[in-house]
């Protein structure tokens, strides 16, 4: 159990960290160049790149690799499934921290905190059981 509050804690970081970096970003990246260059808003579109290296640089300082928490989910819910079932269940391979799962996570932090809620709420919901009564 506190492996799963310890992955939840740490999406939880991911997420406030992507919500910062964005909003910070259009803060005082942003707003200053609208109103100091008129010129810059033709080139506006280029900001959305300042987000996705500040989110990439975060995810290795922070060691935040998305595809290792969702391999540790998968792999905690399939252990509750086998125990369930009293049989094993077929496991996945072990996914560690990779430079591939930085890179990927910084994109997700840097592409902003409704990127990273869509992704939360599609992958590491708990499965509802059918036949479960409420």
């Amino acid at each position: 159990m506190l492996i799963v509050l310890g992955i939840f804690a740490s999406l939880l970081i991911i997420t406030a960290l992507s919500w910062m970096i964005e909003t910070l970003v259009e803060k005082f990246i942003g707003a200053p160049l609208d109103i100091f260059f008129p010129e810059w808003k033709k080139y506006k579109p280029l900001l959305m790149y300042v987000p996705v290296a500040l989110g990439i640089w975060a995810a290795f300082i922070f060691n935040f690799d998305l595809l290792y928490l969702l391999g540790l989910f998968m792999e905690i819910i399939l252990k509750s499934i086998s125990d369930e079932l009293g049989r094993a269940v077929i496991m996945p391979i072990a996914i560690g921290i990779t430079v591939f799962g930085k890179v990927i996570t910084g994109f997700a932090i840097g592409a902003g905190s409704n990127y990273l809620h869509t992704l939360i709420q599609k992958w590491f919901k708990k499965p509802v059981d059918p036949n479960e009564k409420p």
